[in-house]
């Protein structure tokens, strides 16, 4: 900009022709051009708002409000006479007036918020019909938006992105309810006080199986640009080896359980350099069974974890719920207890943070093997021995902690859950849905859980009477988070103050027939059986219920077998006649 000034001062030097004249005049006109473009807008939109308030309320001079908000005087005048609209932005209107545009951006967090989130090409799609069934003018082919429009769209709605969501089943956002939550943290905490294992981390365990394929994706490869069909050759098999896990609130593993298909193992040994301890099992179809799964307490998890009273967290799967497991849990002083049902994905520890890195790896370990042997694949004989690579790599303290602490289970917070994870079943829930909190709320919630209510009070008295103690740092850290919660909170109810133009407030009957949202299915009936059992399943009342449930069992199955011989008798009798 100097530089233009000083070029500006020689010409002026010269003596004035016409045709250095018309040269000065074309300069000083871009000059004005591009310092306009440069100190256009730089204002906040809400900074304008306070500076309208301070004029029509406050009685301030224009002068004034121009040099405390930094914004030009002949702006704030053309905003007051109403030349031009508070809210409006420059350039020629968009499609959907600003009011659409906030309806359909709320309709598409919504929607993603309870699972049922839309494409790209969704909205567009239901952009083209907004504007087809109110039959508005557009300049799109057909009535349907392009790039370009939605490449401006996202810019001037900031909070959207995309993302690629997680496949959550039906059964789960029925299930995973804020109430049914509470609930089941109610009956946990009572039966956590009842056998003195609050503070006992080390007595607190959570078991749960997941699958490992013998083929994962390997992702993208390089290959020519102009290639039109690439490849990757796999085994020949889809099989995956069923892995089980055990893992403590103090951050302690015990070795594995593998679960190979098959009667028996052929020309191999599938524990060669496997995981130190580890404990193999095997099934027809290389799924965990109720005799794998006794057969892991009784030989592995009892030789390994020696604290008793243990409490074992397991999630409702069959294999979990026999007679003979609970009674031998309730014989060797083993709490086995439920998980709330379709929960296993926000309550479980090891679904919360431990089987996902163990998988990168386990990808990972996989495509180093891919690497260092071209042409061999993954089977049963290498599976320990890779499996073991990705176990060193992944399995870490720090993850195991976290996972029972984002649970609520240790330390016992049924808050630590976080509410997005909650949002699939909104439809389902009879509470109203709470606030998404922001990334400073959730810290300060976090830190707040650690702390004891004592403190948090001292610290909360500390912050309204208005003094800090500098050598207090939890304090510092605290405050400062209380602060930043506290300045988000109140900048973001002003920002809703900001107001629409009159002209842009207008929302088509159209839009809200288009935009509509899922109405939640019929609950389904639940099984008696199931419902009435308790959550501690190697209690008495479970050990009854399940040993009366085994012999009416069995006795179906020797009324079949009488029913069966009387059917065959008569047979025989009616061939003889």
């Amino acid at each position: 900009m100097c530089e233009n000034k000083c070029l500006l001062l020689i010409y002026v030097t010269y003596p004035i022709t016409g045709q250095s004249r018309s040269s000065i005049f074309s300069f000083h006109c871009a000059y004005n051009a591009s310092t306009d473009m440069a100190q256009r807008c730089k204002w906040k939109q809400e900074d304008l708002v306070r500076a309208l308030e301070d004029i029509e309320c406050n009685k301030i001079s224009f002068r004034h409000a121009a040099a405390k908000y930094d914004i030009p005087k002949s702006t704030l005048c053309d905003y007051v006479s109403g030349k031009v609209e508070v809210g409006r932005k420059p350039g020629p209107p968009s499609v959907l007036s600003i009011a659409e545009e906030k309806k359909l951006v709320e309709y598409a967090i919504e929607m993603s918020r309870i699972g049922y989130g839309r494409t790209k090409q969704q909205i567009l799609e239901t952009v083209q019909k907004i504007l087809k069934k109110d039959g508005r003018e557009n300049p799109f082919r057909d009535d349907k938006p392009g790039n370009k429009w939605w490449k401006l769209f996202v810019q001037r709605h900031t909070e959207l992105s995309l993302r690629v969501p997680e496949p959550l089943q039906q059964a789960r956002a029925l299930s995973c309810t804020s109430e049914a939550i509470a609930r089941w943290f109610t009956d946990f905490e009572q039966f956590v006080d009842t056998h003195d294992l609050k503070d006992k981390p080390h007595h607190i365990w959570n078991a749960d199986e997941s699958g490992f394929p013998l083929s994962p994706k390997s992702g993208k490869v390089v290959t020519c640009s102009s290639s039109r069909a690439v490849y990757g050759v796999t085994g020949n098999t889809k099989e995956q080896i069923t892995t089980l896990c055990a893992v403590s609130a103090a951050g302690v593993v015990i070795p594995p359980m593998h679960i190979f298909s098959g009667e028996r193992f052929r020309g191999y040994n599938p524990m060669n350099n496997c995981v130190d301890g580890a404990y193999f099992g095997r099934s027809q179809k290389g799924w965990i069974s109720t005799e794998l799964f006794y057969g892991w307490i009784a030989n592995h998890f009892t030789r390994h974890v020696r604290e008793r009273p243990t409490l074992l967290l397991v999630d409702g799967h069959a294999c979990h719920i026999d007679v003979e497991v609970s009674k031998f849990c309730r014989d060797n002083q083993i709490y086995l207890y439920c998980l709330p049902p379709h929960t296993s994905h926000v309550t479980q520890p090891l679904d919360v943070s431990f089987f996902k890195p163990l998988k990168v790896a386990w990808v990972k370990a996989c495509n180093s093997f891919s690497l260092d042997h071209p042409g061999s694949f993954v089977d049963k004989k290498v599976f320990a021995e890779i499996f073991r690579n990705a176990w060193i790599d992944s399995v870490r303290m720090s993850s195991i902690v976290n996972g029972f602490r984002g649970s609520g289970i240790y330390p016992l917070n049924p808050s630590a859950i976080q509410p997005e994870k909650l949002g699939p079943s909104a439809p389902y829930s009879t509470s109203l849905p709470k606030p998404r909190p922001t990334l400073n709320e959730k810290s300060l919630c976090d830190l707040e859980a650690l702390m004891k209510p004592d403190t948090v009070q001292l610290y909360s008295k500390r912050h309204n009477e208005g003094y800090d103690v500098e050598t207090d740092e939890l304090y510092l850290v605290w405050s400062k988070l209380k602060k930043l919660t506290i300045s988000e909170n109140s900048q973001a109810s002003f920002e809703k103050e900001i107001p629409i133009p009159k002209s842009q407030q207008n929302v088509s009957t159209a839009l809200k027939e288009v935009l509509t949202y899922p109405h939640p299915p019929s609950r389904p009936q639940k099984n008696g059986q199931t419902s009435s059992l308790p959550k501690h399943l190697s209690g008495d009342q479970v050990v009854q219920f399940l040993e009366e449930r085994q012999r009416k069992k069995i006795q179906e199955e020797e009324d079949k077998a009488k029913r069966k011989e009387e059917r065959e008798r008569k047979k025989k009798e009616r061939e003889v006649e």
